[in-house]
């Protein structure tokens, strides 16, 4: 990479303009950053503007200008400044720069959440609308029947307005004037909106939904609940695991079954790929005393967890609420939650300053889920990423830090069994019959008006046969039912989680790690957070730092916490691991540490189960899992900064972000082994085969842009992947297999934490076992009586059987095509999908604390 980098121009210097910024009008500012937040900044599309781009199909000048920026991995100066005065308020003033992009300078906290709400609103007005909505559970009355499921879904784990204002109220009286001074600035913009055309949005008007309603401090926690708990809580796959189990354990029996379980989804892998390297330590994940005399495990046989036909019952419950729900998800572009990070310290830097690269991975949609924002004053100065209704910047940078955050996929939930009464009316804990807390919710349903809007049309379902509907939520002292209780084999299934009642306190953490200009700073803010993630921050000390952050369940040491707890009490959790006892590192001595969801450092275990996302068709009939493996998508990053250090420059973090988004991991991973095999088969039938597969470099790109990937050995590999894994793992029933390969009901398979970034990541649960058989590490023989190579081959011969029936005999010719990342609309506009797809972040930022701004496009070689 270094000798294409430099042979290849780094920036390419444009007026000084294009960055609406100058260093002699903006504050103080040390640290030089970048970024790229596609589609664009604004989302709003009034009613004159939606009938002009029926014809031209232009939205507004910052509604998709970033999308060619992101395709050709070009970045925007991201430095602080003043740019064009757009609007003044009580206490506040607005600039926009020449992206679009608001920089608020404000007298007090109070003031510039005022202009935040105001300038937030004015650009995502109606995107505010649908996440407001979904953080309530009020879609169908928009939307109509179609989104019910959606609604239910949020409405039985939700807290509730009445507990998220508990805790709100609770708060310092600086929070709580902020809150209501960020809803008073979205307000005012509301009242100034339906009075002037040119200010609201159309999809207001398209779908009825008028006059708006005021927003309020619950709108901003209901939404956040929502996000905090999709980003940040993990660990629900429980009933699927144990209907694995029950069906496994039907075919092959419970020994072999058991070493399955084990095999596809390990609690503990410890060939797995960590951020924090072996060298520096090793971080213990505890475990409490047993909940029995005996010490045994409790729940590891079908009968433990409710039985055959309960576990069958609640798991078809929650694989149709899953599927249906991210379906609805996906129509919203609320999909996704992957991300990478990675640092390096100054020691490790050409320029002897930090280096941080920020690219969290949700969906792309249009307007973007992102919304970025520069705050000056009462404290803040800092410019970075927020979600839209979210009154902090939860990604980005302030005057000599910066910090990136991926979600953790660590497992800080828990399902358990609930053994009911008769009456199924209440629940055994601690040896006392308590009651259910139930109470009904009613959700209001609507038809909406038109069909102009890609979130209705062409939705049938999306008629209201009913003006609502009502449904019962019940909780136990766990937390809410996750299904309906089953009174005739007496149990139900809860889910406790470390979210609940720590909603507003966790934003709060988080907006205070934001004005962190230390990394003992931030590491004491950061603290604070419950949510699941990963955090990583550079300042201009020359510091590089890892968090693993959030709340971590100690669960008893004789439960497994990869099926169903037992919650009649002696199995509840026993309290919360010690942040400092968290991985986390400092300055390591290779100089850089690098996530991608990966497991965070050896010792650390997490039953790495949760239903996976859904890709947007066909949908498969059941959602797929995920683990920390052996091989991960993150070693590529690693592999790039290894080779870089001690020389690392900014223009690297970006090149290496190209590099590994079009990089097949699996190619990476199981080429070598079929290769081998090719090699030691002699068969001189297959030299061809051999010759492409080794020709391919594993990148999935398209250079001509002739609408097809480039190497002919790509089509071979992604078949023979498809083949072999279909007969290797002939043992495990269709369910499982689903499940854990993430198979389409195509026959395709795709990403377990992204649906719109594509299979070639490597991250499945299956896609670990197969390594580890590859490479001899499997509990049970997946091979059977064929040797490893034997079958590589039988399926490489398959492969070539299918392909040259649908493609033709000529092999050099064979060519597929390019997969395709839309941006699903969530309003009045339509942007072109990029081609072919990357697996990259939807947002991008570098960040060098302690060198100059830029003021320049940075173009990546």
């Amino acid at each position: 990479m270094r000798s294409r980098i430099a042979v290849a121009f780094a920036v390419l210097a444009i007026a000084l303009a294009m960055a609406g910024a100058t260093a002699a009008t903006g504050p103080l500012d040390l640290v030089r950053a970048v970024n790229v937040v596609p589609p664009g900044e604004s989302g709003l599309i009034t009613l004159p503007q939606f009938i002009q781009a029926q014809a031209d199909g232009n939205f507004g000048p910052h509604f998709a200008d970033q999308a060619p920026l992101y395709s050709s991995f070009r970045y925007k100066p991201d430095a602080f400044g003043k740019g064009t005065l757009w609007h003044t308020l009580p206490g506040s003033t607005i600039y926009r720069d020449a992206w679009g992009v608001p920089q608020i300078y404000a007298n007090s906290p109070v003031s510039l959440l005022r202009g935040m709400g105001y300038a937030m609103a004015a650009d995502r007005l109606f995107q505010m609308e649908i996440f407001r909505r979904v953080g309530h559970g009020t879609l169908a009355a928009l939307l109509g029947k179609a989104f019910l499921p959606m609604d239910e879904a949020v409405r039985q784990v939700s807290e509730g307005s009445a507990a998220r204002m508990a805790e709100f109220n609770a708060a310092d009286p600086l929070t709580r004037a902020e809150g209501f001074a960020f809803a008073d600035g979205i307000n005012t913009y509301i009242n100034e909106a339906q009075l002037d055309p040119n200010k609201l949005p159309s999809e207001f008007v398209l779908l009825g939904d008028l006059p708006i309603a005021p927003w309020t401090v619950d709108d901003s926690l209901a939404f956040g609940e929502y996000a905090g708990r999709f980003f940040g809580e993990f660990g629900h796959g429980e009933l699927d695991m144990a209907d694995s189990l029950a069906t496994m354990t039907q075919k092959v029996g419970l020994t072999n079954a058991r070493k399955i379980i084990n095999d596809v989804y390990p609690l503990n892998d410890p060939s797995a790929v960590t951020t924090i390297p072996r060298s520096l330590g090793v971080f213990p994940r505890r475990v409490g005393h047993p909940g029995s005399s005996s010490g045994a495990l409790v729940n590891d046989t079908v009968a433990s967890m409710g039985g055959t036909s309960a576990i069958a019952r609640a798991a078809a419950q929650r694989d149709l609420i899953q599927t249906t729900l991210r379906t609805l998800q996906n129509q919203l572009g609320l999909i996704g939650f992957g991300s990478n990070e990675y640092v390096v310290d100054a020691k490790h830097t050409a320029d002897h300053h930090p280096l941080l690269v920020s690219e969290p991975q949700t969906s792309l949609a249009n307007p973007s889920f992102f919304w970025e924002v520069e705050l000056h004053g009462g404290g803040f100065d800092i410019r970075g990423v927020t979600v839209p209704g979210l009154p902090f910047v939860p990604i980005g940078r302030n005057s000599r830090a910066a910090w990136a955050v991926t979600s953790a996929l660590d497992a800080n939930s828990d399902t358990f069994v609930e053994r009911l009464s008769a009456d199924g009316k209440s629940y055994l804990h601690n040896g006392k019959y308590l009651p259910l807390q139930s109470h009904q919710e009613t959700i209001d349903c609507r038809t909406p008006p038109t069909a102009v809007l890609d979130l209705t049309s062409g939705d049938t379902s999306s008629s209201c046969t009913s003006p609502s509907v009502t449904i019962t939520v019940s909780r136990t002292v766990h937390g809410p039912l996750i299904t309906t209780p089953n009174v005739g084999a007496r149990v139900a299934y809860s889910r406790q989680s470390v979210v609940d009642g720590r909603i507003v306190s966790s934003l709060l953490a988080w907006t205070q790690a934001t004005q962190a200009q230390t990394v003992s700073q931030f590491q004491k803010a950061a603290s604070g957070v419950v949510f699941g993630f990963n955090f990583m921050f550079v300042d201009t000390a020359g510091d590089a730092a890892y968090f693993h952050v959030g709340r971590y369940p100690i669960r008893p040491s004789d439960v497994d916490p990869r099926f169903p707890i037992p919650g009649t009490g002696p199995w509840d959790w026993q309290g919360m691991e010690k942040f400092s006892d968290q991985p986390h590192a400092i300055d390591p001595p290779g100089g850089f540490l690098a996530n991608w969801n990966n497991k965070p450092a050896v010792g650390w275990f997490s039953k790495g189960i949760d239903s996976g996302t859904i890709p947007p068709a066909p949908n498969p009939s059941r959602p797929q899992m995920s683990v920390w493996g052996p091989s991960h998508q993150v070693q590529p990053i690693q592999f790039d900064l290894a080779r870089l250090s001690p020389h690392v420059r900014f223009i690297d973090m970006a090149s290496i972000e190209k590099d590994v988004s079009s990089i097949d991991n699996r190619a990476r991973t199981w080429k070598p082994a079929l290769l081998a095999a090719i090699d030691a088969s002699h068969d001189p039938s297959l030299s061809q085969a051999r010759g492409l597969l080794a020709a391919w470099n594993n990148h999935r790109v398209d250079l001509n842009k002739d609408g097809s990937y480039d190497a002919p050995g790509l089509v071979l590999f992604d078949r023979w992947v498809e083949v072999v894994l279909r007969q290797t793992f002939t043992v495990l029933d269709p369910t499982t297999f689903q499940i854990a390969a993430g198979v389409r009901d195509d026959g395709h398979y795709f990403s377990s934490d992204n649906e719109d970034t594509p299979s070639f990541k490597d991250d499945n649960a299956l896609f670990g076992t197969f390594t580890h058989a590859l490479y001899g590490g499997t509990r049970f023989n997946y091979f059977g009586s064929t040797s490893k190579n034997g079958a590589l081959i039988s399926a490489l011969k398959e492969a070539l059987k299918e392909l040259t029936a649908q493609l033709g005999s000529s092999m050099s010719s064979w060519r597929e095509a390019d997969e395709h990342e839309p941006y699903p609309s969530q309003g009045a506009g339509a942007v072109a999908d990029v081609i072919p797809m990357l697996n990259r972040g939807s947002y991008g930022q570098i960040v060098e604390p302690g060198a100059k701004p830029q003021f320049s496009i940075l173009v990546t070689p």
